[in-house]
């Protein structure tokens, strides 16, 4: 492996942790590599276990259990979903801005932080 490649990894799972590996796994190309990732890095076994039973937990609730239990309630839902559309795409867009945001300014307190230590 490079060393710039490394040093980025490095700096990745320092930054973003157990939620950079949690996320990890639901995108493609990245998750097959970041176990790998995570131990070259030598981040700590307890929080490479619970990310990764983070990310199946949220993996069988999304696409296991709620297809399961929505399967007769689709109906309902695509009906309100095409009635209510641009309502639905607006709470959509308001949550992800809002979420965005709540990440950016607790990052930029967790370096305002840590630079002046």
């Amino acid at each position: 492996m490079k060393p710039r490649t490394l040093s980025k990894l490095h700096q990745f799972i320092d930054r973003y942790g157990m939620l950079g590996l949690v996320i990890s796994r639901f995108v493609e190309g990245i998750k097959q590599f970041m176990c790998i990732g995570c131990g070259i890095a030598q981040m700590p076994v307890q929080l490479f276990l619970l990310g990764n039973f983070l990310a199946v937990t949220v993996w069988l609730l999304v696409f296991g259990v709620a297809p399961a239990y929505l399967h007769d309630e689709l109906g309902p839902i695509l009906a309100f979903y095409h009635k209510y559309q641009m309502q639905c795409w607006a709470v959509v867009v308001v949550l992800v801005c809002a979420l965005a945001w709540w990440v950016i300014r607790h990052f930029k307190r967790r370096r305002a932080t840590s630079i002046e230590e």
